[in-house]
């Protein structure tokens, strides 16, 4: 490797690692909303351990997916350093074996320009950007579903192959949910398509591919009749897994029988697909009523086509053999949200939104891989660099103008908190936005309920951006109060705490 692509590997990382620290940095307190159970649990672990997983003293919730809790708290615990700082710090070493784990995985590690393609693509992706920002269980199960691919793609049969699987298999099934689900689809595509290819062009053997699917569906069994069923996961029905398996099968299926001749047409597909996925992103972002939104903002746009430029890349980038394995993660979560789509289930938009940040992952380790030929190999980098800087000048904009800011908190907010748990009898409501009530309920162990912006007598925690950004009351959408309410509001009742952001009204 040469010292242009060290320095090339060492300026990828740093900056991506060092974007996750900057919520942090800047404002003295923890990034995210998703975060502030998991910290919550992270101090319990430290202080009460050994402690039942059901204890009221945890969240409620993130308790039944312990693993990125466990490991804040045991870090703290060997560093000697505060939960919340390690908790705040240790996303920039979670992205950091992502990117490595994905490179490997695209056979890159040799090559310093895969793992700053892989770093960039994986850096910069709004859904990872904002997932890895702190101690979020999804941003924590990225490398081990890394690390489960590659071991996956290797085919090897041998016992520390096994071993390393379960191994990995069980962290993730303790660490978060959906990335383990995602896990057992791409296993189970694996397997399928395997099946398929041994029944009609008699290659494959399937036999790796059946342990590993055991190895992975085992101990996603196993959380789930000891945690996960008393969580969300209570919704899970037997209809609804043979549904999913449903749209899993088919797509295995037509996928494991065109690939041949997909690849002997690989010219075709890629100028007839450059065409379609402009086209397609925004014919389906129209349909947004399907997916039960009244308003898509321009932001949703934005992002749309940033991603279509990555997919295009990718099938530039796309060799024949490519398809064998590098698609099927691809089309493992396509079929996890066509299920979505197709179901009336819980959480639609949540599935479908969270389903395409995991597309990422298979294109980013797509195009990490070189081209045949110095030609293709200039002309596929000057592409890529000119497609990288607007995907991430999209990313940004996207950023900017939706409500993902929510996510950033203040010491005023964290010190508003503490006066509440000072102050507040257990079991008195306070009523906020969205946002506070996570820091209220999730991290302080406060009774607390949403606001509507009412003009109404109450317990009423106000924040100065309501009515400067809006107050959060879904996923997406916000409502500007307008100034007239904090007059109405200190007219009808009385301030008992203030500071530079937090007001605390009493009725």
């Amino acid at each position: 490797m040469r010292s242009s692509e060290k320095l090339l590997i060492i300026a990828s990382l740093s900056f991506f690692s060092l974007l996750r620290l900057f919520p942090y940095l800047r404002t003295g307190v923890p990034y995210s909303m998703d975060s502030l159970g998991l910290i919550r649990n992270a101090l319990v672990f430290s202080s009460h351990s050994p402690i039942s997983l059901f204890s009221d003293l945890f969240d409620g919730y993130n308790n039944f997916w312990p693993g990125a809790s466990i490991l804040a708290s045991s870090l703290s615990i060997v560093i000697g350093g505060e939960i919340v700082k390690v908790s705040s710090l240790l996303p920039a070493y979670a992205f950091f074996s992502t990117a490595l784990l994905f490179s490997l995985l695209g056979r890159g590690l040799r090559r310093g320009t895969s793992i700053a393609i892989t770093s960039a693509i994986l850096g910069s992706t709004t859904g990872i950007l904002m997932l890895q920002g702190s101690l979020i269980k999804e941003g924590f199960a990225y490398p081990l579903l890394g690390l489960f691919l590659y071991l996956l793609f290797r085919r090897e049969s041998s016992l520390r192959t096994g071993i390393l699987l379960v191994l990995t298999s069980f962290s993730l099934a303790f660490t978060h949910h959906f990335t383990t689900l995602i896990a057992v689809l791409i296993a189970v595509f694996f397997l399928i398509s395997d099946l398929f290819k041994s029944i009609s062009f008699g290659t494959p053997k399937i036999g790796f591919h059946i342990l590993s699917s055991l190895e992975i569906i085992l101990p996603s069994s196993i959380q789930f009749f000891l945690l996960g069923r008393y969580s969300t996961l209570s919704l899970a029905t037997p209809w609804l897994a043979i549904s999913l398996f449903s749209s899993l099968f088919l797509t295995a299926s037509l996928f494991s029988l065109s690939s041949p001749y997909i690849e002997r047409r690989m010219r075709e597909v890629k100028i007839a697909s450059l065409f379609s996925i402009l086209i397609l992103s925004m014919v389906s972002l129209s349909f947004y009523k399907a997916f039960g939104l009244e308003q898509l903002p321009p932001s949703t746009y934005l992002l749309a086509t940033a991603f279509a430029l990555l997919l295009s890349s990718a099938i530039l980038t796309a060799e024949g053999g490519d398809l064998n394995d590098f698609w099927i993660p691809f089309f493992s979560v396509l079929s996890l949200m066509l299920f979505a789509l197709s179901e009336d289930i819980p959480m639609k938009v949540a599935i479908l939104e969270r389903s395409a940040t995991f597309l990422i992952f298979p294109l980013a380790t797509m195009l990490s891989m070189r081209g045949k030929g110095l030609r293709i190999r200039r002309a596929s980098a000057l592409s890529f660099s000119l497609i990288m800087l607007l995907v991430y000048l999209l990313v940004q904009a996207g950023v900017f103008i939706s409500p993902g800011w929510h996510w950033i908190y203040h010491e005023d907010e964290f010190e508003a908190e503490s006066f509440l748990q000072d102050h507040y009898r257990i079991g008195e409501s306070i009523m906020s936005d969205i946002k506070q009530e996570y820091l209220l309920s999730s991290y302080g162990n406060l009774s607390s309920s949403l606001w509507n912006g009412s003009i109404e007598r109450g317990n009423i925690l106000y924040s100065s951006y309501m009515d400067r950004e809006g107050m959060l009351l879904n996923t997406g959408y916000v409502m500007v109060l307008e100034k007239i309410s904090f007059s109405a509001l200190c007219h009808m009742n009385s301030i008992v705490y203030s500071n530079r952001e937090e007001v605390l009204f009493v009725g």
